[in-house]
């Protein structure tokens, strides 16, 4: 891909949890972060559980991105 993708900010989600149950996505979950050190949302289209969550991330995400570049625009300046 190229193009710096690897350098971006991510999120990690496990999607149609509702198909395996709260608790096993839960587990899942759990797992997959102790691994890759990252958070992991649950997260299911169908019932549009944990969507708010991964929304909020991500827009933190972006108010980040945001305030950082303000920041160099303003050193450039």
């Amino acid at each position: 891909y190229g193009a710096g993708l690897t350098e971006k900010p991510e999120i990690i989600c496990l999607t149609k949890c509702d198909a395996i149950g709260p608790e096993l996505a839960a587990d899942q979950a759990k797992t997959m972060k102790k691994k890759i050190k990252k958070d992991v949302y649950t997260i299911s289209a169908v019932s549009g559980e944990g969507v708010d969550q991964v929304l909020y991330a991500l827009a933190e995400i972006i108010k980040t991105a945001r305030t950082a570049r303000a920041a160099a625009d303003t050193l450039a300046i």
